[in-house]
């Protein structure tokens, strides 16, 4: 159905909702285009910028321009090689999830498992401490609550108010916000110290 809708369609569409646009790629000279080579003549939007800034700041995934170049930079290290290739890290990860696998065959779901394998990968290349979302200590009803957030502000079209009022819900109060703001800010909702 994907490839009859891209046939018809094209690999890069122009929607106009209530007033606001939105183009949506997958052709990798337009991503190309977006992302580095013409990067000055896109925007994120005044309504993402809104949105996100409330969960994350104003940090590389909301910045533009200057301070976006200026949020990479800070954030650069963190990518070189020397850090990439940290496979001890991604090994101690790895390794807690594959102890988690049922060993007699049981079936299991892996998604949460990876779900979590990359958070705890991510948040310790990235903060230098990882959320250990697979591990089963005494904390980590504070760390799903942290990733729970970090899920609900990257995706709006999985809330409950999405799947109910459609596109309509991205203009609605959204009473859960505050909750996963003060979360997704480090602070524990019943502890009032950090998540992780």
């Amino acid at each position: 159905m994907a490839n009859q809708f891209k046939e018809v369609a094209g690999h890069t569409r122009h929607h106009n909702i209530f007033g606001t646009e939105f183009f949506n790629t997958d052709d990798p000279e337009n991503i190309k285009a977006v992302l580095a080579t013409n990067f000055s003549a896109w925007s994120l939007g005044q309504e993402r910028i809104t949105e996100m800034s409330s969960y994350l700041g104003y940090g590389i995934f909301v910045n533009e321009g200057a301070a976006w170049k200026h949020s990479r930079e800070m954030l650069r290290p963190c990518f070189e090689r020397s850090q990439v290739a940290d496979v001890d890290m991604l090994e101690r990860h790895t390794q807690r999830l594959i102890d988690m696998l049922p060993k007699d065959g049981t079936t299991v779901d892996l998604q949460p498992l990876l779900h979590d394998l990359s958070m705890d990968v991510a948040t310790e290349l990235l903060f230098g401490k990882s959320t250990n979302a697979l591990s089963r200590d005494g904390n980590n009803h504070e760390v799903r609550a942290f990733c729970d957030a970090f899920d609900y502000a990257s995706n709006p079209f999985e809330r409950e108010s999405f799947k109910k009022w459609g596109a309509i819900a991205l203009f609605l109060p959204d009473r859960k916000k505050k909750q996963h703001v003060k979360v997704m800010q480090g602070t524990s909702t019943t502890t009032n110290k950090p998540v992780f």
